[in-house]
């Protein structure tokens, strides 16, 4: 994401919003927009569903111009590979999964909450542990266990029959994780390497240090079959509440637009209609 010009900012709308249109420029040509903004508190998950629209948008359009270029996406149906990887998601991310995972009908919650135990134990005996729960949190050193926690083979909590079962909500680098490689080779990166499509700003970044900026405290990335630990641990971050625009304006700051701006997309409580990709 290479920035863009500054919202344009119309009259208050009914419902205590203010109505932006917005302009960002990508590798892949502007992206156009128009997003109310809720004057109201928001919370940090409150900004997710607007990213996970934005993660789509974009990977839409780099698969685009990846196929003209003849690399064509090779991800399948039934091809559960990737879901054993470690699925790092920024703080606002890890709240609004607990959250989708706390509506969930009972039977299904217990089933679902059953196997993020069983994941997160697996993690947490294993001798990649320290660098993922280490505090202060190192990037670096967690990052640097993405390899040797495929190696694991743990199953996303979400994968049924070799299929993510939660796919309406799957994490942003879910929908920005695609391949033009044979989808063979993602069961061994070790022999194989995996050909991702290039993707200008991994939406998940911005979010992590979104969450930063607000709370003084480093970006950091929890790898999802802790989230719901790390979630109920820190409830009362996941409960503080920012004005709607000043949540935005950081979102969009760190996508690389000018400051005092939002980014766009549609589905956040409370925000009207976002979202026109251009």
């Amino acid at each position: 994401m290479s920035g863009g010009a500054p919202p344009r900012s119309g009259a208050p709308l009914p419902g205590g919003a203010v109505h932006l249109e917005l302009e960002l420029r990508t590798a892949t040509g502007p992206l156009r927009g128009r997003v109310a903004v809720p004057l109201a508190p928001m919370r940090l998950a409150d900004l997710v569903p607007q990213a996970l629209e934005l993660a789509d948008q974009l990977s839409a359009r780099a698969a685009i111009r990846d196929s003209r270029d003849g690399h064509a996406v090779s991800c399948r149906a039934g091809c559960g590979a990737c879901c054993k990887q470690m699925v790092p998601l920024s703080v606002p991310e890890v709240f609004h999964l607990a959250e989708q995972v706390e509506v969930l009908p009972p039977r299904r919650r217990a089933f679902i909450e059953e196997r993020f135990r069983q994941a997160r134990e697996r993690v947490e005996r294993s001798d990649i542990a320290e660098a993922l729960l280490a505090e202060p949190y190192d990037e670096l050193a967690a990052m640097g266990a993405a390899l040797p926690y495929f190696r694991l083979g743990v199953d996303c909590p979400f994968l049924e029959d070799q299929s993510c079962s939660a796919y309406a909500d799957r994490p942003t680098i879910c929908r920005q994780y695609v391949v033009t490689t044979p989808a063979a080779w993602c069961v061994d990166p070790d022999r194989h390497p995996v050909r991702q499509i290039p993707i200008p700003t991994p939406v998940s970044r911005p979010l992590a240090r979104v969450a930063a900026e607000l709370t003084g405290a480093s970006p950091r990335l929890v790898p999802l079959t802790l989230a719901l630990r790390w979630a109920e641990e820190h409830r009362e971050l996941g409960a503080r509440t920012w004005p709607g625009p000043v949540l935005f304006e950081a979102f969009l700051r760190y996508l690389g637009a000018p400051p005092a701006a939002s980014p766009s997309s549609q589905g956040a409580p409370g925000v009207a209609k976002a979202g026109e990709a251009e």
